[in-house]
């Protein structure tokens, strides 16, 4: 996995594309790729016709690579990396000028989202068990809970650790290349955030960037957002978990990741009444 996720950013940060209809496929599974990159938007005004499988035949490797050499800066988001000294090959080997936007998130708040997939999937698993009198291992109606989020909390802890050790006592090759944001920071001051992401990367933000976050980052409150949903109120968002989390949850989270929660300034709560409050902050 790790060899391949590797292989994979070499090819985006390089514009080494070997397989046109692979990188096609790969946007068709992301709407947001093909609907609003302009890059895309390119080759299909080139084809004069609407993006779909159909254009693969149409497109060829050089024009992809062609398109992806007309820009100057390349991102991507990475959500299975276990360690930062995974992408010690992109600058070692392929001297790429690399900069890594290391995102955390306090893991009491994970809770909330790990319950809701699990109790989802165990539903679904129920139903189809009702319904065909039989199921696979692999649909197992019977998920603890509570041992799932235990499990979940402490390896995404371990890997905030981890990783934390590895950005305060960096390498030679990842010196500088490293910028901690917490998901809370942005959250409370988006533009602000933004700015200081894009002064590290030494670029000039565009104000379709600050807009943008303008107009989506303060929408109307409501009772609850889509799972997918971009325009959001984000101030609000940050302690939405206080209310539908339990105390002991809590409790059990931070003794799990003490250490995690220490390195990356995140309090304590030591009661109901203080999980409930939202005057006492968690972000040191």
């Amino acid at each position: 996995m790790r060899d391949a996720c590797i292989k994979m950013l070499s090819e985006i940060y390089t514009c080494d594309i070997i397989d046109a209809n692979g990188a096609f496929e790969a946007l068709l599974r992301w709407s947001l790729a093909y609907s609003r990159s302009k890059a895309v938007l390119k080759l299909t005004t080139a084809n004069e016709t609407g993006f779909s499988m159909e254009h693969r035949s149409n497109v060829t490797v050089a024009d992809l690579k062609n398109t992806c050499a007309k820009y100057r800066h390349s991102a991507a988001k990475v959500i299975r990396l276990q360690s930062l000294s995974s992408l010690q090959p992109l600058v070692s080997d392929l001297d790429i000028d690399l900069k890594v936007m290391f995102l955390v998130r306090d893991p009491r708040a994970l809770l909330v989202s790990l319950y809701g997939w699990v109790r989802n999937l165990t539903a679904v698993n129920k139903a189809l068990e009702r319904h065909s009198g039989d199921r696979s291992p692999a649909e197992n109606s019977d998920y603890d809970i509570p041992m799932l989020n235990a499990d979940f909390v402490k390896q995404y802890c371990d890997w905030m650790t981890l990783n934390f050790e590895q950005i305060s006592n960096p390498a030679d090759w990842l010196r500088g290349r490293v910028k901690i944001l917490r998901h809370e920071d942005i959250s409370f001051d988006p533009r602000a955030k933004a700015e200081e992401v894009y002064d590290f990367l030494k670029i000039g933000i565009h104000s379709d960037v600050t807009q943008w976050i303008q107009e989506n980052t303060n929408a109307p409150l409501k009772a609850r957002y889509g799972v997918m949903e971009t325009r959001r109120n984000s101030k609000a968002m940050v302690y939405t978990w206080r209310y539908r989390t339990l105390f002991s949850e809590v409790e059990d989270v931070q003794r799990i990741c003490s250490d995690a929660m220490a390195v990356f300034g995140y309090r304590k709560l030591d009661s109901l009444a203080e999980l409930r409050n939202l005057s006492v902050p968690t972000i040191l």
